[in-house]
């Protein structure tokens, strides 16, 4: 699989990577927005998204964007760690207004309840008596998690300056690190582990290595027992740092170079827009794929079109007929 996956990265057109890079970002900032509370849904039949103005009453904007300011101010002066620095400032202004509880600082023991290792007689002989049933399900959320996971590296790796002629350094080992975290996780009893689009920060502050992230992954295992004193940060705290990793995305927008070749650029828009705006990687990669083999074939262009990302449409296809019969 994870051959696979390596060759499907790599047969992603390069304008194609960089949409998804930047869509990546702008979807980012929108998480952003939404954590400040800046917006929220909308008006059913009128507006998808609309202006929070309710939250201007209250302090948790204004803590948000002060979150913000202090963010950029710190990186406009190369303070290393400024993310962070404006993380844990807000966090501390939070505790003192009363928005963290102080039963949150208490140590906790991490049980592993949720653990399917005592289940797994019975999760399998469920699996395969309903396989007719699940598996529909089960696909769509391999498809999700996929291609949630070959976008966000695909658009790290560039963030990150890991791109030589235009295949990702190392990406075999980073795909081997994602699945064996997949596969890992369900036995400790959390949810499926990936790679997180918020590594951005981490690669803003100029992580790059593999000690970078086994620093991170040596930190996480020590913080378990502080998990509600880490989980009690609001997510206003958190808000204006990523508003700011995904205004830094946008770096990369003079590098996808406006051309009369629409069929690279059309689908790398699309990427943009659609990512952010479906509040989704995964619909966002598929309707960029599948525009851009459909704009090659009309154009007369279809032998530029390499197999995986043949591949990569067909099941896109099966993903979206299924969402679209089931509802998933």
């Amino acid at each position: 699989m994870g051959k696979l996956r390596e060759a499907i990265i790599n047969s992603i057109p390069e304008k194609l990577r960089l949409g998804i890079a930047i869509g990546i970002g702008l979807f980012i900032a929108f998480i952003g927005f939404s954590s400040a509370g800046i917006v929220t849904a909308g008006i059913p039949g009128a507006t998808p998204v609309q202006l929070n103005a309710k939250a201007f009453s209250q302090l948790p904007l204004y803590l948000a964007l002060v979150g913000f300011i202090l963010a950029a101010t710190l990186y406009a002066l190369r303070v290393t760690g400024s993310f962070l620095i404006s993380i844990v400032v807000i966090s501390i202004v939070s505790a003192a207004l009363g928005y963290i509880r102080p039963e949150s600082f208490l140590i906790t023991k991490m049980p592993l309840m949720t653990s399917i290792v005592g289940s797994i007689p019975s999760s399998f002989y469920l699996y395969f008596t309903l396989f007719g049933l699940g598996f529909p399900i089960a696909f769509s959320l391999f498809i999700v998690d996929f291609f949630d996971g070959v976008g966000t590296i695909t658009g790290l790796s560039i963030k990150a300056n890991l791109v030589k002629d235009g295949k990702i350094i190392n990406i075999d080992r980073a795909l081997i690190s994602d699945s064996l975290a997949s596969i890992i996780a369900p036995f400790v009893g959390t949810s499926t582990t990936v790679v997180y689009i918020e590594s951005s920060t981490g690669i803003e502050t100029g992580g790059r290595t593999g000690l970078t992230a086994l620093t991170t992954a040596l930190m996480l295992l020590i913080s378990i027992p502080f998990a509600p004193l880490i989980a009690s940060i609001p997510s206003f705290a958190t808000a204006g740092v990523l508003i700011m990793v995904g205004l830094l995305f946008l770096s990369m927008a003079p590098d996808l170079k406006l051309s009369n070749d629409l069929s690279e650029l059309i689908p790398a828009f699309l990427a943009i827009i659609s990512i952010p705006f479906t509040y989704s990687i995964t619909t966002g990669i598929g309707l960029a794929v599948i525009t851009y083999i459909a704009l090659k074939v009309l154009l007369g262009r279809y032998r530029e079109v390499t197999w995986g990302m043949w591949l990569v449409a067909a099941l896109f296809i099966v993903y979206f007929a299924l969402v679209a019969t089931m509802g998933i």
